[in-house]
């Protein structure tokens, strides 16, 4: 990796330690709700062209069309675009032969990107002020194709938004990764949709929704494919940018509301530079009349990058006024976070979720003994640890084990006939809510978490092992191994009801190995109907295929990790 690249910068445990050390402060609004989350193309950099790209496309589209006709419009703005530009190494390259002048390469078109609005400014002839952004670049295919997948990055922002900790995110980007990551993880036919926010009809059509509110301050590729209405959205050229917000352009709403925003909002930036000045004007007049207070221990920018750059500083400038002046070098070191997006995402996501499960563990009722319970928050301390140490060469790990198992984990336990159905967190909304929300109790969301810290303990202890079952017919159930010599899949399940649908599965119902229904609630074991297999004997009795136990009083006769195993092990005969 290169000098310019150290590998700290995308180290998804060293970015763990940051936000529980020195940046735990942005940990806590975060998972507050307290953040805005500022997005540039920095996140989206591996699923769509780079500026750098985008200038490149520019070039060649030109000298394409400018093939055998010299005199052409598309030769004349090709030689106006490099001579105002590039180097003057590149304009001798170019003037020694334009017909056969050699775009250079995306590397050699790197130190250029800053001016990608003032090239996309330059004319074409008679044609609209757009043209280069439009069939040049081709917008709509280049950054608004449904072709396009989301990556790492845009998923783990989907997660935290359905984890209902992000409800402001600003985008300057034009694709549209984040809002379908989001749809993905989505329950069908049901669930709140992320409000994508541009026009003055989506501020209406959104005023009462609850989700996350999506800015999208310079339009969107995907929304051009739909109608021509959405072109004068986009905003890429130094006109535009001039333009933006100012009277009679269709963006002055947007910038009112992300006006106010920034007035009352701390803000996290990644993948963002700022170097359109319409984004530093926002900022400016956010905190015009009423700056930041510069606070060492909870800076009200931070910017995850491996530097800052002009605009980061002037933001800064501007967010804190006076204070900026006379603590330069502080308020400078202190809102660098020297992380890329990616594992800051990932480490963020890690913590959150296993402190929203350490949180409602804690009200675990039945689980009267301090050691004990202690011991189950260790092994989610331990686990968050062991994730961010193997995230960097599996990235689709934490993905996995959030959608593919805790998620459906969830669904089963509370009587979802498709746990697959949508990811589902264990609890929706800021952390405060797990620790005070009396409607967690009500939903049993406390024995879910202790579900969830035992299963830890158990495949962290000698001899044990516990895997989630990748089959959709199968989502939801935990696969139990102790010793290598002894396995059975169980159903985690909150109630009657939750217990009923599970035994509707086909694990269940044909069973080709050992399968519970462990309840989390209840005294005692109802009687089931016969296994349909009619060889099985009645389904609840122990020492079948398939049956039923209750689960409540393995925390109750427990007074030590010890004593909780071997409850666990004698109840479900393993």
């Amino acid at each position: 990796m290169s000098p310019d690249h150290p590998p700290h910068l995308r180290d998804v445990a060293a970015a763990l330690e940051l936000i529980k050390g020195p940046h735990s402060a942005l940990l806590e609004d975060v998972m507050e709700g307290d953040r805005v989350l500022w997005l540039g193309s920095g996140i989206s950099r591996n699923q769509v062209p780079p500026l750098a790209e985008l200038i490149q496309k520019v070039l060649v589209y030109l000298q394409e069309q400018s093939a055998g006709n010299p005199g052409s419009p598309f030769r004349k703005a090709l030689s106006e675009i490099v001579h105002a530009r590039f180097s003057d190494e590149i304009q001798e390259s170019f003037d020694a032969d334009p017909a056969g002048w050699t775009v250079p390469s995306i590397k050699a078109l790197e130190p250029y990107v800053e001016k990608y609005a003032s090239i996309l400014n330059h004319g074409v002839g008679d044609e609209p002020a757009d043209f280069l952004l439009w069939t040049a670049v081709d917008i709509r295919a280049t950054y608004g194709s449904s072709d396009i997948r989301p990556g790492q990055n845009h998923r783990l922002i989907a997660i935290l938004m359905h984890e209902g900790v992000l409800p402001h995110v600003v985008t300057t980007n034009w694709d549209g990764l984040i809002e379908s990551s989001y749809r993905s993880l989505m329950e069908n036919g049901s669930g709140s949709d992320i409000s994508v926010l541009m026009t003055q009809e989506d501020f209406r059509a959104h005023h009462r929704s609850s989700s996350t509110r999506l800015y999208k301050i310079h339009g969107c590729a995907v929304r051009a494919n739909d109608g021509q209405e959405y072109r004068d959205y986009l905003v890429a050229d130094t006109l535009d940018i001039v333009k933006w917000g100012q009277s009679g352009d269709p963006h002055q709403r947007i910038l009112q509301e992300v006006t106010n925003l920034m007035t009352d909002h701390r803000t996290l930036v990644l993948g963002l530079s700022f170097q359109d000045n319409n984004l530093i004007q926002v900022h400016a007049n956010a905190t015009f009349t009423h700056p930041w207070k510069w606070e060492e221990a909870k800076p009200a920018y931070v910017v995850a990058d491996r530097r800052l750059q002009d605009g980061h500083t002037n933001i800064l400038k501007s967010a804190y006024g006076n204070d900026y002046t006379s603590n330069r070098a502080l308020v400078q070191d202190k809102s660098l976070l020297p992380l890329y997006a990616e594992p800051l995402l990932a480490a963020l996501v890690i913590r959150i979720i296993g402190l929203k499960i350490a949180a409602l563990l804690r009200r675990m009722g039945d689980l009267e003994d301090q050691l004990l319970k202690q011991s189950l928050l260790e092994a989610l301390d331990i686990r968050q640890d062991l994730l961010s140490r193997v995230a960097d060469s599996r990235p689709d790990l934490l993905e996995s084990l959030l959608t593919h198992f805790l998620s459906p984990l969830m669904r089963l336990y509370h009587g979802d006939s498709d746990p697959l159905n949508g990811y589902l967190p264990i609890i929706r909304g800021p952390l405060s809510l797990a620790a005070t929300d009396p409607a967690a109790e009500h939903n049993r969301l406390p024995e879910a978490a202790s579900v969830v810290g035992l299963l830890n303990y158990l495949d962290l202890s000698a001899g044990w092992r516990v895997r989630f079952e990748h089959e959709p017919d199968r989502a939801g159930l935990v696969r139990i191994d102790r010793y290598r010599s002894t396995s059975l899949l169980i159903a985690f399940v909150k109630d009657e009801h939750a217990a009923a649908v599970a035994m509707k599965m086909e694990a269940w119902q044909k069973p080709l190995e050992r399968i519970i229904v462990a309840r989390l609630t209840g005294t005692g074991v109802p009687r089931r109907q016969r296994s349909p297999r009619g060889n099985m004997g009645t389904a609840r009795r122990p020492g079948e295929l398939a049956h039923e136990v209750v689960m409540n009083d393995v925390w109750q006769e427990a007074t030590s990790s010890k004593d909780l195993i071997t409850s666990f092990s004698r109840r479900m005969s393993i």
